[in-house]
């Protein structure tokens, strides 16, 4: 839902057991803007998150970077695998995610693997209580960050997604997301 925060125009995320998500496809050069700004506050954390399990894999606050290898750069399979899943319904997945997360109590820096997929990892950038309620402006470098967490350069970006999820935890919890850029290197934002 969309709303004003504190001056701040923001997408507000609610989550009762359940996810809340919104993918905005959009083709990114990482080498040619490989800073991504966002703006994002939370209410509350979780008492019994654990991200290194599925039971306990919930985030207050989640924002994506997806990334998408060309075509021409797909194995066959790869290639032949991408074709068939657009047979069906819905977004094909991914060739990677790199989540940016708001942690209960992981450490700031901690680079969690999905329990789910290879393909997604999260960084967690902001963890724990001490700055609920209030906005926070983060900055990232995506290709550096996707170096550390991946072990190689990015392939193009094809979209970001905020998400806030309850789903595992059973607990709730109401997030707010302003606004996503990426920038240029050196862009003062």
């Amino acid at each position: 839902m969309s709303t004003i925060d504190q001056g701040i125009e923001a997408i507000c995320a609610i989550s009762n057991s359940s996810s809340s998500g919104l993918i905005r496809t959009e083709r990114v050069l990482p080498e040619e803007s490989p800073l991504l700004s966002w703006k994002w506050k939370i209410t509350k954390i979780y008492r019994t998150a654990d991200p290194f399990s599925r039971t306990g894999d919930d985030f207050p606050a989640r924002l994506f970077v997806i990334f998408d290898k060309p075509a021409e750069e797909r194995s066959f399979f790869g290639k032949l695998k991408h074709s068939l899943i657009h047979l069906f319904p819905g977004a094909p997945p991914p060739e990677a995610a790199l989540a940016y997360v708001w942690a209960s109590a992981t450490p700031i820096g901690s680079i969690i693997p999905s329990p789910y997929t290879d393909r997604c990892r999260a960084l967690v950038v902001e963890s724990g209580p001490g700055r609920l309620g209030r906005w926070m402006t983060m900055r990232r470098n995506v290709v550096a960050d996707y170096r550390k967490v991946f072990g190689n350069d990015p392939p193009p970006i094809a979209g970001i997604a905020i998400m806030t999820d309850s789903d595992n935890t059973g607990e709730s919890a109401m997030s707010f997301y302003g606004r996503i850029v990426f920038l240029t290197a050196g862009s003062d934002g």
